[in-house]
């Protein structure tokens, strides 16, 4: 299993892009840092509301929107997008195949919170060179650092994917896994969603949704990863949770939750302690609940051995 971290200290990226040279800051302008936060409603959806980044950001950064990258004529949110359409995306943001992509948000309390589902997207497009700054923008400021409301003038490049299937989970492969347990797969939503003691369709923000969980399913709430400084806690402990949710790091693993969005905040946790081979379910419970709602479970999830 790989033990490269993801996740880049604040330190790190105030050298590569405030304390080089401006020659050497000119040679290294394949260093491409993105604002990748995506923003909640009160109630707990989705939405496109203005970011902050238009009033702050990290110097040099550029804006990718997760929900703006994602499949418009879907009826699931932010399923993917074709990888024409990705290319096409990252390309007009300055990213080619040869870019070392760092990412942020701006979440208040999580260091990380929507960019690891871009983190996931580059390295299901084939992109690896992509890294998540370790606490965010809220680490950067904490630590000094200014911030700017300059956009950065970026010429469009060409970026080639190479689709790496292995990371991604579709409602198909999922079903057939239900009988077949060909891999464990783990929810991020909260317990009391999970286990459909609370309305799904109220807490999501999607009217008529099917409380409950996917048969044989494990659970770790994504809040779980956390420090309360809004870091991920350390290998012991990020082992910790996996070992109590029953989670053998040595066998294929996928994860789920509402909308594949924290899914990917334990698609990093995993990445993080070594498994770097886990997949995502891109369409998780919204498509689950209502492709298969004979399918639903309700309870603690009868995990399979």
């Amino acid at each position: 299993m790989s033990r490269q971290s993801a996740l880049l200290p604040v330190k790190w990226l105030a050298e590569k892009i405030l304390h080089s040279p401006s020659s050497t800051r000119t040679a290294a302008s394949k260093l491409r840092v993105l604002d990748a936060t995506l923003f909640d409603r009160p109630d707990g959806g989705l939405t496109f509301k203005p970011p902050t980044y238009i009033e702050r950001h990290i110097p040099t950064a550029g804006y990718f929107n997760p929900m703006e990258c994602s499949d418009q004529d879907s009826i699931y949110p932010m399923m993917i997008p074709s990888a024409e359409e990705f290319a096409e995306y990252v390309g007009n943001r300055g990213v080619d195949n040869e870019t070392n992509v760092v990412l942020y948000d701006t979440h208040d309390k999580w260091g990380f919170y929507t960019a690891p589902r871009v983190w996931w997207m580059f390295r299901l497009f084939g992109h690896n060179n992509v890294n998540i700054l370790h606490g965010g923008l809220k680490s950067w400021m904490l630590a000094g650092h200014p911030v700017t409301d300059e956009e950065p003038s970026v010429a469009p490049v060409k970026f080639e994917t190479s689709l790496n299937r292995s990371l991604l989970k579709t409602f198909e492969e999922v079903t057939d896994n239900i009988d077949k347990n060909k891999f464990q797969l783990v929810d991020a939503r909260s317990s009391e969603r999970f286990q459909g003691e609370v309305d799904e369709a109220e807490v999501s923000g999607r009217p008529g949704l099917k409380s409950g969980c996917i048969p044989h399913s494990s659970n770790i709430f994504f809040t779980k990863i956390y420090n309360e400084d809004g870091t991920m806690k350390d290998e012991t402990g990020l082992r910790q949770l996996f070992t109590e949710a029953g989670v053998k790091l040595d066998s294929p693993l996928a994860m789920t939750c509402g909308s594949a969005l924290t899914a990917c905040v334990l698609n990093l946790a995993a990445h993080e302690i070594g498994k770097s081979d886990v997949a995502v379910y891109d369409g998780s419970w919204t498509e689950f609940a209502q492709r298969g709602p004979s399918l639903v479970h309700v309870g603690r999830s009868s995990k399979k051995a």
